[in-house]
């Protein structure tokens, strides 16, 4: 797991805690300072977007998240009165868990201009091949149209001859 952070203030003077998508792993520790009211309050805990309902502490007060999805959660601790139930306190901070940036906004411009330049790139390449194309062919075109005239020309000679030949055995 990623590196433990430290609170620059108190967890209860902390609002917000930033981390960074690969330290998606929360693991808090508690404890009840208030030993003369333990038989009178319980702590629960709640992850918003995550806990549908308050979730009793275990017998380490412990607090543990695996594998959280990038983005905004408020962890809300609240302090139950035993005997009818209700929220006497609760203390509430948001975890904010960036995106990693191969999922911004950034990142997916980035793809899109990507793959446009490469579209773009491909068809200007497309376009010169077959311009390439279309001389070869053209050249091969007049090669061969002078060739035709060339065989035409000695036809048409040949024909002379045979002609004058013809007459001359007349």
């Amino acid at each position: 797991y990623p590196s433990n952070i430290t609170l620059e203030k108190a967890i209860e003077e902390t609002t917000e805690i930033r981390l960074d998508y690969s330290q998606n792993f929360i693991k808090l520790n508690f404890y009840d300072a208030n030993f003369n009211n333990q038989k009178e309050t319980s702590l629960f805990y709640r992850l918003s977007s995550y806990d549908l309902d308050w979730i009793g502490f275990d017998i380490k007060n412990n607090i543990e998240y695996k594998n959280l999805a990038p983005g905004d959660y408020d962890l809300l601790i609240g302090v139950f009165d035993n005997d009818s139930g209700e929220k006497v306190n609760e203390f509430k901070f948001k975890i904010n868990i960036s995106s990693p940036w191969w999922e911004t906004s950034m990142a997916y411009v980035g793809g899109i201009l990507l793959i446009v330049a490469l579209l773009f790139s491909l068809f200007r390449w497309r376009i010169r091949s077959l311009k390439k194309t279309e001389k070869k062919l053209q050249f091969k075109v007049i090669s061969a149209t002078k060739e035709i005239r060339s065989q035409k020309d000695e036809i048409v000679e040949q024909h002379k001859e045979i002609k004058d030949s013809i007459a001359y055995a007349k």
